[in-house]
């Protein structure tokens, strides 16, 4: 079972969670931790821990670039670089260093393109 974690703008988690759907709906896909569901004002530093903890669990870190910036999944991608995670972008990432560390395969222009990679 590949546990996959989607990280993305928590104002575009509506995307996210039809993402996650659709891959959970793969066989042999799990999607290691869902925080579309939080609410924003409740327990942050519980949601901070968790998702800490399912970056370091997952096997691979699906970053979606997205419409809107977020401080938290970029400090997530950076995490999932230090623990070494296999890792893909989806959208058109920005030109920084750290994109360097991202195979080129392993970037995809839209959602469709990288679920038809990951279900193939």
């Amino acid at each position: 079972m590949l546990k996959i974690f989607l990280s993305g703008s928590f104002r575009e988690r509506e995307k996210i969670a039809e993402w996650m759907e659709k891959l959970n709906n793969l066989k042999n896909i799990e999607i290691i931790y869902d925080w579309t569901k939080h609410v924003w004002d409740e327990d942050r530093r519980k949601y901070a821990e968790e998702n800490l903890v399912a970056v370091n669990d997952c096997d691979c870190f699906v970053f979606d670039v997205g419409e809107q910036g977020s401080l938290g999944k970029s400090i997530l991608l950076g995490i999932a670089i230090a623990f070494g995670k296999e890792i893909f972008v989806i959208g058109k990432f920005p030109e920084i260093i750290f994109a360097e560390l991202i195979e080129d395969d392993h970037k995809f222009g839209t959602f469709k393109e990288f679920y038809e990679f990951i279900s193939s």
